[in-house]
């Protein structure tokens, strides 16, 4: 056998060695590109009553509960307060403006944090039924909230209007903070599709607590 066929035979196995590392970094390349997938959390927003009305002192108590084995560091926790509601305040150090309520938070795996704000409802607006809050919490430097929850008390018309189901604004009705038949603002709403987040909304009186998982 010519001494290049010989050569080029014992260079295969060569190439091939050389190739596989190659082809295991390539498997994993897709794998570090791939968003990592939302930690296990969960929120909740409650200032225990059913009905307000004008110059109703709110007090909310958000709930930061972590379902993981690990802890979470910096969280950030924006409450959206009704809207017109005046002399708001929060503990723990939070922001308190236009508003809104931002706190940075720890929380231990398996452990919780509890928040508390209030804010005075104001003038209630024509045909509005509910007065709503909502509450997001994000990992830090993220403009995509992780979980969500929102809050809606009856207002005196709303009260009145036993029986309709306001989630889907049937009689036109409006609610404080929030436009008929959404949830949460469009931009939350979009970011927690992106982000796989979860928004638990609260509604009393004969409408059942909602769930909804995205992602």
């Amino acid at each position: 056998m010519p001494a290049f066929t010989r050569h080029a035979c014992a260079l295969v196995p060569l190439l091939l060695l050389a190739a596989a590392p190659a082809a295991l970094a390539d498997d994993k390349t897709p794998a570090k590109n791939q968003p990592a997938a939302p930690p296990a959390m969960s929120i909740s927003l409650s200032n225990g009553v059913d009905t307000v009305s004008s110059g109703s002192r709110l007090a909310y108590t958000v709930t930061v509960q972590n379902q993981g084995a690990a802890n979470l560091a910096g969280l950030r926790i924006e409450q959206e307060l009704p809207t017109g509601a005046s002399g708001a305040a929060a503990d723990h150090q939070a922001k308190v403006a236009g508003g809104k309520a931002v706190w940075t938070a720890d929380v231990r795996a398996h452990g919780k944090t509890v928040l508390t704000s209030s804010a005075t409802l104001g003038a209630e607006q024509a045909g509005a039924l509910r007065a709503a809050s909502t509450v997001c919490a994000y990992l830090p430097k993220s403009q995509v909230p992780v979980v969500c929850s929102s809050d809606m008390d009856l207002l005196p018309a709303g009260a009145k209007a036993e029986g309709v189901e306001l989630a889907d604004g049937a009689d036109g009705g409006k609610v404080l903070g929030m436009e008929p038949g959404v949830a949460i603002g469009a931009g939350i709403g979009a970011a927690l599709l992106a982000g796989g987040g979860v928004l638990v909304l609260r509604r009393r009186k004969k409408t059942a607590e909602g769930t909804v998982g995205l992602g």
